[in-house]
C-alpha cells in the first residue's frame, strides 16, 4: 500500500489549503526569474550641515570608529543579488531582462527590481599592546537592499523584502575587501534562504522503508536529483487537522534525505518523531512535507 505525503505550498508566506488526503498534485513548479533594474542611491552624497558634519567627526572621535561609503561594489552587490536567485531551488535565473517571446504566455515567470541603499564599510583602530608595534585597522561592511519579486505577466508585487547585513551579522577582519566580501555572502544566503522558504520544495512518501520496533525508520520519497535534491537535505513533516471548518497543522517529524536514487527517487531517514510518523502513514491520516534548508 502507498502512503501518499502532501507538502505545504507557500506562496506569499500563507499555508496551502490541503482538503483531501490523497486528491493533491505534488508538482513543484520552477519559475524562470529574471533579475532587472536594481538601482543604487548613494545616501553619502546627501548634503550634510555643519552641525551635522561635526557631530559625525565627535562620534567618530568617541568611539575610534569611521564610516565610508563603498560606490566601487555596486556591481558586486548585483553580482551577489543574482547569485542568491540563482541558488533558490525553484528558481532558473537569468540576469537582465527576459526578451520578447522568451516566456510563453502561461509560463510562471518572475522578475526581480529593486535598490540598494546601502554600501558602506566601518572601520576601527586597534592601539597594539606590544612596544613598538604599529596599529592595526580593522574593518565590518554593511549592505542593505530592498527586492521587489513580480509577475513577468502582468507586474503584480508578489513579494517585497529588504534584506540588511548589519554590523552584528559579521566580525572584525583585517582590510575593507575582506569585509565587503564576508558580507557579500551573507547577502546572497540569506537571499537564498529567504525564497526557499517561501517555495519549499514538495514530495510524496511513496513507499515505506525500514520499521523497527513500533517506528519509521526510513521512507522513500518521489524527489530525486531532477530538483537538486541532495544528501543530508532535511523536510519537515506535518499532520493536518481540520478544527472547526479550517485547516490546522502540527508537526509531527522531520526526514532527511540518505540517498539520492534517482531522478524522482530518494531514500529518507526519518530523524525525529519515528513513532508518529509510523501511527499516521498507519492510519492513512493527511500529511505534508515542506523542505527546510
Amino acid at each position: 500500500m502507498k502512503y501518499y505525503l502532501y507538502t505545504l505550498l507557500i506562496a506569499f508566506m500563507c499555508m496551502q489549503t490541503v482538503t483531501t488526503a490523497y486528491a493533491q498534485s505534488t508538482e513543484n513548479i520552477v519559475y524562470k526569474v529574471a533579475i532587472g533594474d536594481i538601482t543604487y542611491t548613494n545616501k553619502g552624497e546627501e548634503k550634510k550641515t555643519i552641525g551635522s558634519a561635526l557631530g559625525m567627526l565627535a562620534g567618530a572621535i568617541v568611539s575610534g570608529k569611521k564610516t565610508k561609503q563603498q560606490d566601487q561594489y555596486i556591481d558586486a552587490v548585483k553580482s551577489s543579488i543574482v547569485k542568491g536567485f540563482g541558488n533558490v531551488r525553484r528558481f532558473r535565473t537569468i540576469e537582465g531582462s527576459f526578451l520578447q517571446d522568451e516566456i510563453a504566455p502561461e509560463e510562471p515567470a518572475f522578475y526581480v527590481d529593486g535598490s540598494i541603499a546601502n554600501i558602506t564599510t566601518t572601520s576601527k583602530t586597534e592601539l597594539s599592546k606590544i612596544k613598538d608595534k604599529p596599529a592595526q585597522q580593522y574593518y565590518k561592511a554593511i549592505i542593505g537592499t530592498t527586492l521587489n519579486l513580480k509577475d513577468a505577466h502582468t507586474d503584480e508585487v508578489i513579494n517585497s523584502c529588504t534584506f540588511n547585513i548589519t554590523e552584528t551579522d559579521c566580525g572584525w577582519v583585517s582590510t575593507a575587501e575582506k569585509a565587503i566580501n564576508e558580507t557579500l555572502a551573507r547577502l546572497s544566503a540569506r537571499i537564498t534562504n529567504y525564497y526557499n522558504d517561501i517555495y519549499p520544495l514538495r514530495a510524496s512518501i511513496i513507499e515505506r522503508g525500514e520499521i523497527k520496533k513500533n517506528k519509521q525508520k526510513e521512507v522513500y520519497i518521489d524527489l530525486g536529483s531532477a530538483y537538486d535534491a541532495y544528501e543530508g537535505q532535511h523536510f519537515d513533516i506535518y499532520l493536518i487537522k481540520t478544527i472547526a471548518g479550517k485547516n490546522a497543522r502540527i508537526e509531527i517529524g522531520r526526514i532527511k534525505i540518505k540517498q539520492v536514487m534517482g531522478r524522482e527517487l530518494s531514500l529518507c531517514k526519518v530523524t525525529r518523531g519515528e513513532d508518529k510518523v509510523k501511527t499516521a502513514l498507519d492510519g492513512e491520516e493527511t500529511l505534508m512535507v515542506v523542505s527546510r534548508d
